[in-house]
């Protein structure tokens, strides 16, 4: 990991526009908090420039805090590393430190949130009421993560982050994943088997949400509550999960059809044995498509 000689992401913090940290031109802030941004830059090189993103972390220190948010970023550029052409992830670029953060480097992919996207789809209407093309749009959005989930499960890792946030379609229409470092490799191929703690509310299964040793169940937990955004547009956080009952009526109504209305129950059920596996959520939501 090479040091960069630049002023400090502190110091920069209110004109970071147009300025340089390291060899990146920062273009804008993307995301922004007091642990640090995710910023858009270009990287130029003689003559040549490649347009990235920054991905920064606030390491003012030697405390715990400081040290888990280096060894985040570490860890997700490990997995980009791992992962790129494996997965739809953003090509790693690089990692580097300043005086006081450290820097993760990926390629930019244009494009848009898929939380963005399922919002500009339902333009304030219920699933069922949707344009049979806004309708498959959506569902096939859902497949894609299905399967790209189904994958990562193959290649030995569990997401843990799963939300309409962290996906990206891309103007060709491919999604993307986005921020992995809450991935955990439960086939421990790599020298490195981090586990970092952490939660989305109301994507985050009970099993998570109490720290218990992650499986593969706690992301078709995170699907269910995916699949219940994407089709009722209802977020997982502001929904009342615990009474079955009325959720069931309130899915029936929106979505309009009892098959998936039970898949999505059934995914997020608190006991991780009861939940569907992802070759039978892939299998209904497919079907659902086809009657659509």
């Amino acid at each position: 990991m090479k040091r960069a000689n630049v002023p400090t992401s502190v110091e920069m913090r209110g004109t970071i526009e147009n300025s340089f940290i390291g060899d990146y031109r920062i273009i804008s802030v993307m995301k922004a908090s007091p642990l640090g941004r995710v910023m858009m830059a270009i990287y130029f090189r003689n003559f040549w420039f490649r347009t990235c993103v920054l991905k920064e972390a606030i390491i003012l220190d030697m405390s715990l805090a400081s040290r888990t948010r280096r060894e985040r970023l570490s860890w997700q550029f490990e997995l980009h590393k791992r992962l790129a052409g494996e997965l739809p992830v953003a090509s790693p670029i690089g990692m580097f430190e300043s005086e006081d953060a450290a820097y993760l480097v990926l390629d930019y992919v244009k494009g848009e949130i898929l939380q963005d996207a399922i919002d500009r789809v339902f333009i304030e209407h219920s699933f069922s009421a949707l344009s049979k093309e806004r309708r498959s749009c959506i569902i096939s959005w859902l497949l894609e993560i299905v399967q790209i989930i189904e994958k990562m499960h193959a290649l030995g890792y569990i997401h843990r982050d799963i939300s309409a946030s962290n996906f990206i379609v891309s103007k060709s229409g491919q999604l993307y994943l986005l921020d992995m470092e809450m991935a955990f490799d439960f086939a421990g191929q790599g020298r490195s088997r981090p586990l970092f703690q952490g939660s989305t509310p109301g994507y985050s299964s009970p099993q998570q949400l109490r720290g218990s040793r992650p499986i593969v169940q706690d992301d078709i937990y995170a699907i269910g509550a995916l699949i219940l955004n994407g089709l009722a547009h209802m977020h997982p956080r502001t929904a009342n999960l615990k009474d079955r009952g009325k959720l069931i009526a309130l899915l029936q109504k929106s979505i309009g059809h009892a098959e998936i209305v039970k898949l999505i129950v059934e995914c997020l059920d608190p006991t991780p044995s009861r939940r569907p596996e992802l070759s039978n959520i892939k299998q209904a939501l497919s079907s659902f498509k086809f009657l659509v």
